[in-house]
């Protein structure tokens, strides 16, 4: 399966920069509630979706382009998204 161009690049970036004691890779996304106001607010990266797992890093055969990102669950941008998925995401 061919990775998407821009996958090689954020990889590279985030090997550089971090270290396994670095902060979490925090994100901002930008979702619109009910009244249609935006609202920008900070996620995690959490890493790439892998052959089993989640990998920050994957280094079996099998990688992917899904990023995953993390928030709680019980936070009123999840059901924000669930009722209007044009979000952004910026890094």
């Amino acid at each position: 399966m061919a990775v998407a161009p821009w996958r090689n690049m954020l990889v590279r970036s985030l090997r550089e920069h971090l270290t396994p004691k670095s902060q979490p890779v925090l994100g901002s996304l930008a979702s619109v509630t009910k009244e249609g106001k935006p609202k920008v607010r900070a996620v995690v990266f959490r890493g790439f979706l892998g052959k089993t797992d989640v990998e920050m890093f994957p280094i079996s055969g099998f990688t992917s382009d899904l990023m995953v990102i993390g928030t709680h669950i019980r936070t009123r941008k999840v059901e924000e998204i669930v009722g209007n998925h044009n979000v952004e995401y910026q890094m």
